[in-house]
């Protein structure tokens, strides 16, 4: 059906199908515009309020078992406040997800079998400055997913976590130090 100029439907309820959609009415509703979009994709408020890349940081976390080493290819999710992501842990063990660089805090649900058990981990996202703060650093170096102890205790683990992402991230020729600064 083309309907040209105006057109009136009348009756006590309307009803309109096409291929994969359906519309119906049960009252008056009146539509004015050149251009209707009804239902566009998923419709979920998470679709409307979708960021874009300059509003997140992106954010890499190790995720370890003290006793069977990196969580690999494990599903997780992130919420904070409104914003949800899924995602996967890559090879070893690193969730790396995007988040709204407004939030300071965040929630991670990692699934750790697949019998569906999961652990919840709580994350700060303010990042330290770097400077020459140490535990400035290894924060930094935590969210990285370089370094996994505790950020307030400079050791073996953080110098060998500096070294690691020296390595990663030096230009080629040149030797790793493992020295922050």
């Amino acid at each position: 059906m083309k309907l040209d100029g105006q057109a009136a439907i009348e009756g006590k309820k309307f009803q309109a199908a096409g291929s994969g959609a359906t519309l119906s009415l049960d009252s008056k509703a009146v539509l004015e515009g050149s251009k209707v979009e009804l239902g566009s994709g998923s419709g979920s408020k998470a679709d409307k309020d979708k960021k874009t890349d300059e509003e997140l940081d992106v954010v890499r976390v190790k995720l370890v078992d003290p006793v069977e080493g990196p969580w690999k290819q494990r599903k997780f999710v992130v919420t904070s406040d409104d914003y949800k992501i899924e995602g996967t842990t890559d090879g070893a063990g690193v969730a790396k997800f995007k988040t709204p660089k407004k939030a300071k805090t965040a929630q991670l649900r990692l699934w750790t079998n697949d019998e569906g058990e999961s652990l919840v981990v709580d994350l700060v996202l303010d990042a330290k400055p770097l400077g020459d703060d140490p535990s400035g650093v290894l924060h930094r170096l935590q969210h990285l997913g370089y370094f996994t102890g505790f950020a307030e205790n400079w050791g073996p683990a953080a110098t060998e976590a500096v070294l690691l992402f020296q390595a990663a991230h030096l230009a080629e020729g040149l030797e790793p130090f493992g020295r922050a600064g």
